[in-house]
């Protein structure tokens, strides 16, 4: 069957993990002032962007006649500030499932060591409010962040969800097996059989790995969520921004696994695979009901890219980046012919940019 193009029929949010990360990929000057901020949570998601993964350098490199004179000719490279403010801003609008969303990540952070080496140099504690809006909902709330190292960032979010009642795209069920394609829901609302507007209380716990060998970037991030939304005692409800029913006061998970090319000239380029998936619990299904999943874990898989117009590290407008996703449905329960065509990918542009607005002095 054909997707269905109706906005009111496709979930309006994009995944906090699916976009961001892609805008840090790009090579970091060697300038003290780049900001430095962790990966935020799925819509995904991302969730926002860490900081560039460290480089492996090959040990063949250190052997270099005169290498080891130039680098002691060098200055070593400067601390960044120990207390600053930051920001992101990333809008996004995506296909299969159909998404519009602008999200913000503003807040403080503050330097852990004062060495400036390659894994140290942008550790940081930090603590940032993070709203997201889109046509069919608000999310307000608060992250904070841990970065140990360049090569792993820890976050832990707490957010409040309100949902507008708006394009049929909240709807809840008293099991993982009750049908929610697009066209179903859209069916529900035309009969007043959706939710409609109503809150929720959300958790993310998240972590980034990273590590770049030469050109070749790998990062994998995994957030977890926990939900609990007034559904009038139904124990699932479709969650717009993950594509996916998932459990009343439980469990999801999406896990993004990039591999990239990072050029010197602001280009990345690579294969991203998406992975999504509800722990349904025997209370969640009906009574005698068979606890087969239907509808997990869903695969995407397909290419990433993001180019970065320009770095201007320490700046209040740094690293404005264009991304695109285009990922194939490898499994879904209605995105693989069931409903919608496997033939048409998800599909995900974003614009995205960050900068500091106020550093200390060292």
């Amino acid at each position: 069957m054909t997707m269905r193009t109706n906005l009111s029929r496709a979930a309006l949010a994009i995944s906090l993990t699916l976009v961001p990360a892609l805008a840090s990929a790009q090579p970091a000057p060697a300038e003290a002032a780049a900001p430095a901020e962790a990966a935020a949570p799925a819509e995904a998601a991302a969730p926002a962007a860490a900081p560039p993964p460290a480089e492996v350098t090959p040990a063949a490199d250190v052997a270099v006649p005169g290498a080891a004179d130039a680098a002691l000719a060098s200055p070593p490279p400067a601390l960044l500030p120990e207390f600053r403010v930051t920001y992101s801003n990333l809008t996004a609008i995506r296909l299969n499932p159909l998404g519009l969303e602008n999200r913000t990540l503003l807040g403080f952070e503050r330097r852990i060591y004062d060495d400036p080496g390659i894994l140290t140099r942008d550790a940081y504690i930090g603590f940032k409010l993070s709203p997201i809006i889109n046509p069919a909902l608000v999310r307000l709330g608060a992250v904070a962040e841990i970065k140990p190292a360049a090569v792993l960032a820890l976050r832990a979010g707490v957010f409040f969800k309100d949902w507008f009642g708006s394009f049929a795209q909240l709807d809840a069920f008293d099991s993982p097996r009750a049908e929610h394609c697009d066209q179903c829901m859209k069916d529900r609302d035309d009969q007043g059989l959706t939710v409609g507007s109503t809150t929720a209380f959300e958790t993310e716990l998240g972590a980034l790995a990273q590590i770049k060998v030469g050109p070749i970037a790998v990062r994998h991030d995994a957030a977890f969520y926990y939900q609990d939304a007034d559904i009038g005692g139904r124990t699932v409800f479709y969650d717009s921004r993950l594509d996916m029913v998932v459990p009343d006061g439980g469990v999801s998970t999406v896990q993004e696994t990039d591999v990239l090319y990072v050029t010197d000239f602001g280009l990345a380029a690579g294969l991203r695979l998406s992975t999504l998936y509800a722990f349904y619990r025997d209370s969640d299904y009906l009574v005698g009901e068979p606890r087969e999943d239907l509808n997990g874990p869903s695969l995407r898989l397909g290419p990433a890219v993001a180019y970065t117009f320009f770095e201007d590290p320490g700046a209040a407008f740094d690293k404005p980046t264009l991304i695109l996703l285009s990922q194939w449905w490898l499994a879904h329960r209605y995105r693989t012919g069931e409903d919608i065509s496997q033939a048409l990918p998800f599909i995900a542009v974003a614009f995205r940019f960050e900068g500091r607005l106020w550093g200390s002095e060292n």
